[in-house]
């Protein structure tokens, strides 16, 4: 990987707004207050929920820990889940700006689920990512950009220090431990991804070939624009 000249980096944030704290919860935060507007379409890459293997999923009151790193498992006794099959299982409403409070909200008043673990927030998991990594580029091995950026990146903009121009393999390699967090683009601008400390999903923004690509996998994704929420009051 090489150091890349940041200031070629701004076409990530072409047309992106500052959000307003004193209106997240009327307003919230949407797609285009963290990456550019100027693509065609987005999506949403969920990151999975998770069931612990030989536990049962009796209701109990509120768990004080909620993922698998904070119970201290090994990650082979955890199973994937979709936030759809959770949220037909226990009744959670789902749109493309569906968020774990919605989860929450119906735990509370339910109970929850023993074996059941939240999604990953900042981290897209790695077989998700090399799913992805195949999708993005087509097959082929090209170019991309790593803006790894420091905890809460959505809410305030790095000037690009940290920026690397690395390929798919080196990519894979440099999210091998914890999984993709922060910024990853095409050095042709084609697409660009994103997510944080904060998000239990990874945004995506590219052609609408490519978004329906990614929604015709195996990936769990919805379909969205540009103003679409990714706040958790939505």
């Amino acid at each position: 990987m090489i150091t890349f000249d940041k200031s070629k980096i701004s076409w990530m944030f072409e047309g992106a707004l500052q959000w307003d704290p004193q209106k997240i919860k009327t307003e919230g935060v949407k797609i285009k207050n963290c990456i550019t507007d100027q693509f065609e379409s987005y999506c949403k890459v969920f990151h999975p929920f998770e069931l612990l293997k030989g536990e049962t999923d009796s209701l109990v009151e509120k768990k004080e820990t909620f993922g698998r790193f904070d119970l201290g498992y090994n990650v082979d006794e955890w199973t994937q889940v979709s936030w759809a099959g959770v949220a037909h299982k226990y009744g959670v409403y789902v749109n493309n700006e569906v968020n774990p409070k919605r989860f929450e909200d119906v735990f509370n008043k339910i109970g929850w689920p023993l074996n059941l673990s939240f999604p990953s927030e900042g981290y897209l998991p790695q077989s998700e990512l090399n799913v992805l990594l195949l999708i993005l580029g087509g097959g082929k091995v090209s170019e991309m950009i790593i803006l790894q950026e420091p905890p809460h990146t959505i809410w305030k903009y790095n000037d690009g220090d940290d920026c690397q121009v690395a390929n798919v393999t080196e990519v894979t390699n440099y999210f091998s431990e914890n999984g993709f967090i922060g910024y990853l683009g095409d050095m042709a601008h084609k697409w660009l991804m994103f997510t944080d400390t904060d998000l239990s999903f990874t945004i995506v923004g590219g052609s609408k070939d490519l978004i329906r690509k990614i929604m015709e996998s195996d990936l769990e994704a919805l379909e969205c624009t540009a103003m679409t929420r990714v706040d958790d009051f939505a």
